[in-house]
């Protein structure tokens, strides 16, 4: 088997309407979010909507390395997450202290994700 080629991920964190944060990865953000904001994403996040993408990344890596990136922000404290949130610059830095070195682009201003179409 030949050598898996990088690809581009997004690693996200949510804000769900309870005030807590959802962590996740895909290769499409927009797509991703959409199904998380019509119930079709994780459990967490059927049963508390997410109201914003608090943060996310472009990583090109390996689908294991985004999910190794996932796992590890969602470990985090709340206080960490929050310094992602705040920071999101600083998650290259604390993953290259981790040993990580693919490139890690923190993506602001945030894309934009279209509202939930409105039925009358």
């Amino acid at each position: 088997m030949g050598v898996k080629e990088q690809e581009l991920y997004w690693i996200y964190m949510l804000r769900l309407a309870n005030g807590s944060y959802y962590t996740g990865y895909t290769n499409d953000l927009d797509r991703r979010f959409r199904a998380h904001r019509d119930g079709r994403g994780a459990r967490i996040t059927r049963s508390f909507a997410p109201v914003a993408v608090a943060a996310c990344w472009q990583v090109h890596c390996r689908k294991g390395t985004a999910m190794r990136i996932e796992a590890w922000i969602k470990s985090c404290t709340r206080q960490v997450k929050q310094t992602l949130i705040d920071h999101p610059e600083s998650l290259g830095e604390i993953l290259r202290r981790r040993g990580w070195d693919e490139p890690i682009e923190a993506v602001c201003p945030l894309p934009i994700i279209p509202p939930p179409a409105v039925s009358y």
